[in-house]
């Protein structure tokens, strides 16, 4: 029997109903599940308990949920930098895509999982991909848990680009036939851990064909699905141009927005828009470094604390490499800073609005909230444990203030998923962190050779 015990830890957010936080107290997790949770004056560690991971000085929370990333992007990072969404998109990552391979792309997911553990982070949606087997592969390498989706277009050239014809040129029917195929191949994968689920890429690139034809596969398996929408007033006009109507107007026609649809980014919303997604119970994801590193709009234009406060469901995500930092503190700062900036309110999306974004949120995201999100027995023990003896975390009065405003993921010194120790004192546990880095660092070079783009990832200043 394997029994961890997390004692006499220093502060637990358990993201309960009640969103109690217990000073001084203990966990105890009981193969893949959480067994009990309390004041350490109350649990009793049983004399069996197979591990026993000392809390003082710690601060215990719900593993983080990065609700949308790029795995297949990841070894893109650098090469991106600086230009126009078009630019960004149709010829940069596109074509970064187009040039990997099935084992670049696995090193890809294995470099961005590696960085999302070291920063405290235990469940990942990934955002689609054409190498959606790779990413899985990743999963069951890292012992992370997440959701995995094909990639779907059928529109080749739109308003915005043309994809790439080597990986990205599909009929409807093929897309839709891969895309099926492979959730049923994959349901329940790596012991349960991850999902499978269908993805629309860039919705000026999909037919309502497709968009419809994926929402029958979704509703026949009964399996959740995404879509990038409204990410930048460039994707807002395309859709206008092309559809007569926003992305999420053009996708309420179709019969498509429900709970079990996830929308990312979101910054380009018309009022109607947003009645729409409080009706029909869509989740939404920010993105804010993504944001913040593209000039997406996001902040400046979004309208998140307002969809929160009418009950939208709205999570966090990084989205990968190339975009910026796959370190969810990080997100959870900007999340809150970047709306109180473009605001001039300071007390506009609180550290606690933001934590629920990155854990609560997330697990709704994966429709997993009665499994992971919160500490509480019977769940999932997927468990992050801050170290806070550190500079940035003292003082230390409130915790969650702490954690949103002054820490970051390097402070993460112990990972925890479905009960199995993943990173303990920084050490990652499951694989060879160097191995990973190493061979990331050559494979990125020879992708970026391929694609024909890495004399965009040079310095700028001389280099002797």
């Amino acid at each position: 029997m394997s029994l961890i015990a997390i004692k006499n830890a220093d502060w637990i957010l358990t993201m309960d109903g009640a969103r109690r936080v217990i000073a001084d107290g203990s966990i105890l997790i009981d193969k893949d599940r959480i067994r009990a949770i309390g004041k350490s004056a109350v649990i009793e560690i049983p004399p069996e308990t197979t591990k026993v991971i000392d809390g003082r000085g710690k601060v215990v929370l719900p593993g983080l949920i990065d609700s949308h990333t790029h795995h297949s992007l990841h070894l893109g990072r650098g090469l991106a930098d600086e230009c126009d969404i078009q630019t960004f998109l149709y010829r940069r990552l596109y074509p970064i895509e187009a040039s990997l391979n099935d084992e670049d792309a696995y090193i890809s997911a294995l470099l961005c999982q590696l960085e999302m553990i070291k920063s405290g982070t235990t469940s990942i949606i990934d955002a689609g991909n054409y190498f959606p087997e790779a990413t899985l592969r990743a999963f069951g390498t890292t012992g992370m848990r997440g959701v995995v989706a094909r990639s779907t277009f059928d529109i080749p050239t739109s308003s915005l680009g043309s994809l790439p014809a080597q990986v990205f040129a599909e009929e409807t029917n093929v897309a839709l036939k891969r895309a099926e195929e492979f959730v049923e191949r994959n349901s329940g994968a790596c012991d349960g851990r991850v999902q499978a689920w269908l993805q629309l890429r860039v919705l000026p690139n999909c037919s309502d064909e497709l968009c419809r034809g994926l929402k029958s596969i979704a509703d026949r398996l009964g399996v959740r699905y995404e879509a990038h929408a409204a990410f930048t007033k460039e994707v807002y006009e395309a859709s206008k141009l092309q559809f007569g109507k926003s992305e999420v107007r053009r996708l309420d026609d179709l019969g498509i927005l429900g709970e079990g649809l996830l929308l990312a980014h979101m910054g380009w919303l018309t009022p109607r828009d947003i009645l729409l997604l409080i009706s029909s119970k869509t989740n939404v994801v920010l993105c804010p470094t993504s944001s913040v590193h593209q000039a997406m709009g996001s902040i400046a234009f979004g309208h998140v604390p307002e969809l929160l406060e009418m009950g939208v469901n709205v999570a966090l995500g990084t989205d990968g490499g190339p975009h910026g930092t796959n370190d969810l503190v990080r997100q959870i700062f900007v999340a809150a800073g970047g709306y109180k900036e473009v605001r001039l309110d300071a007390t506009i999306m609180p550290p606690e609005t933001v934590l629920e974004m990155a854990t609560v949120n997330g697990a709704r995201a994966m429709g997993m909230s009665d499994q992971v999100g919160s500490i509480e027995p019977g769940k999932k023990a997927d468990i992050t444990i801050f170290d806070s003896r550190r500079p940035e975390w003292r003082p230390l009065h409130n915790p969650v203030a702490n954690l949103v405003y002054c820490a970051n993921g390097n402070s993460a010194d112990t990972v925890i998923v479905d009960g199995r120790i993943l990173m303990e004192n920084r050490k990652i546990l499951t694989f060879n962190e160097d191995d990973v880095i190493t061979e990331a660092q050559r494979r990125s070079v020879e992708i970026g050779a391929r694609a024909g783009l890495l004399e965009y990832g040079r310095p700028r200043w001389p280099v002797h």
